[in-house]
């Protein structure tokens, strides 16, 4: 069995320091390469927004390698300086332990989101101990199959994430900040472009493995046309008209910020033009419509409803 230690190397305009800073830390047994004693592992290291915290997701062939570990860093020294604890250890089929591979902090820093082989979870960091993070734990959603699916935090405080089977869209949680159900997952919120797929989760960068060989990511494109919703605000009762080249048909979905399906109409497209009334019987709030496109393309649009 092996040790777990972490290396942090400064990266900056000046270039690359070559001395590492290396902090021997952390619980979660390591194995080695030999596959008869459960020796492979993968999984994430993440740092908080804040760079205050770390954490480690790992998946093992051994019962007692898959888990999830959460550290204090020091970002001023590079010292991962201690192990806050354990959040799940162990294999249990299904269960919060089972694979554990991607993970990613809320903005703020006091939400931490954790994947495994089916499931996201939701970690409050903002108790005060080790065993009331794991009693926070709130399932955000469990008919997925995320098995190494990485998720990201964009720019716009949302966390984009895929979905292993499906392959061809884009999950997004709205309000990773908030708690519980008011975090507003949206399974399937984005769709890819026809013949785009993605698998491991979502790179950051373009990547180039050698000379002669370069990978790219090319980037979601957005639905090109041009869609407004009148009134807006409004007390239900709207019109959503626009234009959608090179369609012939549009479904558009109208989901609270829960990420609740409110409306739901699939409809023909007659010149590149469309218009919709729609009569919404809801509560008053934020509501995000969504159209998808033939092409699988998408676009979404805001909007109140305020009684």
């Amino acid at each position: 069995m092996w040790t777990s230690f972490f290396e942090k190397t400064h990266v900056d305009a000046g270039g690359l320091d070559t001395i590492p800073v290396i902090s021997q830390v952390g619980n979660l047994p390591v194995f080695g390469t030999n596959p008869s004693i459960g020796g492979y592992w993968a999984g994430v290291i993440k740092c908080s927004p804040d760079r205050t915290k770390i954490v480690l997701c790992n998946i093992a062939l051994s019962l007692i390698g898959d888990g999830v570990e959460l550290f204090n860093f020091d970002p001023a020294t590079g010292i991962v300086s201690s192990s806050i604890g354990i959040i799940s250890q162990g294999s249990t089929y299904n269960g919060k332990n089972d694979d554990p591979y991607g993970a990613c902090f809320s903005a703020d820093n006091s939400k931490l989101y954790v994947q495994n082989y089916q499931s996201i979870y939701q970690y409050d960091l903002s108790v005060l101990n080790i065993a009331d993070i794991i009693n926070s734990a709130y399932t955000i959603d469990s008919s997925g199959d995320y098995y190494i699916t990485d998720m990201r935090l964009g720019p716009d405080a949302k966390i984009y994430f895929n979905n292993q089977t499906s392959k061809d869209s884009i999950s997004v949680i709205v309000q990773p900040n908030l708690a519980g159900a008011s975090c507003a997952f949206m399974p399937d919120a984005i769709g890819l472009l026809s013949g785009d797929s993605v698998f491991f989760g979502l790179p950051q960068m373009y990547i180039k493995p050698c000379d002669t060989e370069q990978v790219a990511v090319r980037p979601l494109q957005p639905l090109q046309t041009k869609v407004s919703v009148w009134p807006n605000p409004n007390n239900g009762s709207f019109r959503v008209s626009g234009v959608i080249n090179n369609s012939n048909t549009v479904v558009m979905e109208i989901r609270n910020m829960l990420g609740e399906l409110v409306y739901k109409d699939e409809f023909a497209i007659s010149n590149n033009n469309f218009q919709k009334e729609i009569n919404l019987k809801t509560a008053n709030g934020l509501y995000l419509l969504q159209l998808r496109d033939s092409n699988g393309r998408n676009y979404s649009y805001k909007f109140v409803i305020d009684n």
